[in-house]
C-alpha cells in the first residue's frame, strides 16, 4: 500500500516556511496558555523607559512585532530593527525589517546597537552561536534583554500535550496517511474497499481521543468532509486536498515541536548565561517569569562590559 510522503519539517527550509506561514496568517503571539497569549507588556514598558531617546534597539526573532511595537509605543524615538527567520514578515511602521535572517549571522556592523531584544525567539537559534552576534553588535555598555521559554511551566506543557495528540494524526496509520493513501487508490482507479475503512478507521480512532485542541478538531472536521464526499470529487482535487492537510498538520506540528526544544530549564538557562559572559556581557538577571502566577518564562538581562566580544 502507498503512503503519503510527509515534509520534512526538521529542514531550515521547512522550518523558515513554518514561521512564515504562521505570521502570514495574521498571528502576532508564539506563546500561549490554552488559548490565551503570553506577553509581559510591563516588563517592555521598564526596559524601554530605561533606554536613551533614540537610542537604537534590534528585536531578534521579531515575528510580527509584538515587542518591537511596544517599546515603540512606549519611547517613540527608539530606533528600531527587527529580524525574523521567516521569510516575509508583517509590516511595522517605522520599524526595519530584515526577513530570512539568522541570529547566527546578523546582517549588521559591530557595535550597532544600544540593546538587544528578544522574546520567545533567541532560544530557537543555535545559541552559542546567537550569544556572540548578539555581543558582536551591541555597543560597549549596551543593553541585553531576554523572555526565554521556561520548560517548566504551563505553556510548555500545554505544548507537549498538543505535540503528543499530534502522534496519531501523524502516524502510519493515522488520518493523514489513510487519507493519501485513498485519494491515491481513487486516482489510480484501484479498488478502494481497504483503503476506504482504513480511512475511517483513523477517523474515528482521532475521534475518539481525548482531549482535543483547535487543530486536531479542524483535522476531524476537513478530513470527514472528504471522507464523506470523496466518491464526488475529481480524483485530482482529493489528492491535493488530502496532500494540503498534511502540510499543514506538518508545519503546526513544526512550530510546536520546535518550542518544546528550544525551553530551557534553569540548567539550560545557566548555559546561556556563561555563553554571554564569555563574550563579554555581564548578567544581571536571570530569573523565573511569572504569568497569571505560573512560571511561564525566564528574563535574562546584562550589559555588554567588553570593547571587542
Amino acid at each position: 500500500m502507498r503512503q503519503c510522503l510527509r515534509p520534512n519539517m526538521d529542514t531550515v527550509p521547512a522550518q523558515s516556511e513554518a514561521w512564515t506561514r504562521y505570521w502570514a496568517g495574521g498571528m502576532t503571539e508564539s506563546c500561549f496558555m490554552g488559548q490565551t497569549p503570553v506577553a509581559f507588556p510591563s516588563t517592555w514598558l521598564e526596559f524601554a523607559r530605561s533606554l536613551s531617546p533614540g537610542a537604537r534597539v534590534v528585536d531578534l526573532a521579531c515575528g510580527a512585532g509584538t515587542v518591537a511595537r511596544q517599546i515603540q509605543a512606549s519611547s517613540p524615538s527608539l530606533r528600531i530593527d527587527g529580524v525574523d527567520f521567516a521569510n516575509t514578515l508583517p509590516r511595522l511602521p517605522g520599524i526595519q525589517l530584515h526577513p530570512n535572517t539568522k541570529l547566527e549571522s546578523l546582517p549588521f556592523e559591530a557595535e550597532t546597537f544600544d540593546a538587544v531584544v528578544s522574546q520567545f525567539g533567541f532560544e530557537y537559534a543555535n545559541v552559542t552561536q546567537a550569544s556572540a552576534e548578539a555581543a558582536r553588535v551591541l555597543k560597549p555598555s549596551g543593553r541585553l534583554c531576554l523572555i526565554i521559554h521556561n520548560s517548566s511551566g504551563p505553556a510548555i506543557a500545554d505544548a507537549k500535550r498538543r505535540v503528543q495528540r499530534l502522534t496519531e494524526v501523524k502516524a502510519n496509520n493515522g488520518i493523514l496517511i489513510a487519507m493519501r493513501n485513498l485519494a491515491l487508490a481513487h486516482k489510480d482507479g484501484i479498488d478502494t474497499s481497504a483503503t476506504e475503512m482504513s480511512a475511517k478507521a483513523a477517523w474515528q480512532r482521532l475521534h475518539d481521543a481525548r482531549d482535543q485542541d483547535e487543530t486536531t478538531s479542524w483535522a476531524l472536521s476537513f478530513s470527514r468532509e472528504l471522507l464523506e464526499n470523496w466518491k464526488r470529487f475529481e480524483p485530482a482535487y482529493l489528492v491535493d486536498n488530502s496532500g494540503k492537510i498534511s502540510v499543514e498538520i506538518a508545519l503546526y506540528a513544526a512550530r510546536i515541536e520546535a518550542m518544546v526544544r528550544a525551553a530551557r530549564d534553569q540548567s539550560g538557562m545557566d548555559t546561556i548565561a556563561d555563553l554571554f559572559r564569555d563574550v563579554g556581557i555581564e548578567v544581571s538577571t536571570l530569573a523565573p517569569l511569572f504569568y497569571q502566577s505560573d512560571p511561564v518564562a525566564w528574563l535574562l538581562e546584562g550589559q555588554k562590559t567588553s570593547l571587542t566580544a
